[in-house]
């Protein structure tokens, strides 16, 4: 799983974790699936692995407004 995020774009991995922070893992879904050629099965692997690891790592959805705009 990790070379599959080595290999994507910087400015597709902004797009994601700005989506994920939102929490729209439906739009990182989408994005992921736009702008790589990676299967359907790995891109929600990759997607809800992230989210959580995003999630634990905010604690709440309060703390992303300012995250997003950093990032």
């Amino acid at each position: 799983m990790r070379e599959a995020i080595d290999q994507l774009d910087s400015d597709v991995l902004q797009e994601m974790a700005t989506q994920l922070i939102d929490g729209d893992t439906e739009q990182a879904k989408i994005t992921l699936a736009t702008d790589s050629d990676l299967p359907e099965q790995l891109i929600d692997e990759l997607v809800e692995s992230i989210s959580k690891e995003a999630q634990e790592m905010l604690g709440t959805t309060e703390n992303s407004d300012g995250l997003a705009a950093d990032i």
